[in-house]
C-alpha cells in the first residue's frame, strides 16, 4: 500500500503485513503526523487481533535497519510582549510633586482672592 502524509505530503510504501503489525496506525517520519488506516479485508477475516507481545508463543521481531527518530511536536510559544519603558522623571520624589501642587493651588487661590478684591473696590 502506498500511504501519503496529508500534512507534509511524504509518501510511504507500507505493505499488508507490517501494516497488520502496527495496527493499521501509520506514523509519518517526516513530520510526525499519526493517522489510522483501516486493516486490509483479508487480515480481518482470517486472523484474529491480538497484540504480538501478548502472545507467548511469539517473540519480539527486531529488524536491523536503523530507526528514524520522529521530533515530538511542540506547540509554539507566544510572543512575549515588548515591555513599555518608563517616562523618565525629572528628578522630582513624591514629596516635591505634592509640595509643588500646593504651592500652584495656593498661588491660584490668592490670585482669585486679589483680583476678587480689586474688582470689589471698582465697582
Amino acid at each position: 500500500m502506498r500511504w501519503t502524509c496529508p500534512k507534509c505530503g511524504k509518501k510511504i510504501n507500507v505493505s499488508d503485513e507490517r501494516l497488520i503489525a502496527i495496527d493499521g496506525l501509520i506514523v509519518c517520519p517526516n513530520c510526525g503526523l499519526q493517522a489510522q488506516q483501516p486493516l486490509p479485508k483479508s487480515s480481518r477475516e482470517t486472523t484474529p487481533r491480538q497484540h504480538p507481545m501478548k502472545s507467548s508463543q511469539q517473540t519480539p521481531q527486531h529488524s536491523t535497519a536503523p530507526r528514524q527518530e520522529v521530533p515530538p511536536q511542540t506547540k509554539p510559544r507566544p510572543k512575549k510582549k515588548a515591555k513599555k519603558k518608563k517616562k523618565q522623571s525629572d528628578g522630582i520624589s513624591s514629596w516635591g510633586c505634592l509640595l509643588r501642587s500646593v504651592i500652584i493651588t495656593l498661588v491660584l487661590f490668592a490670585a482669585y482672592v486679589f483680583f476678587g478684591l480689586l474688582l470689589d473696590a471698582m465697582q
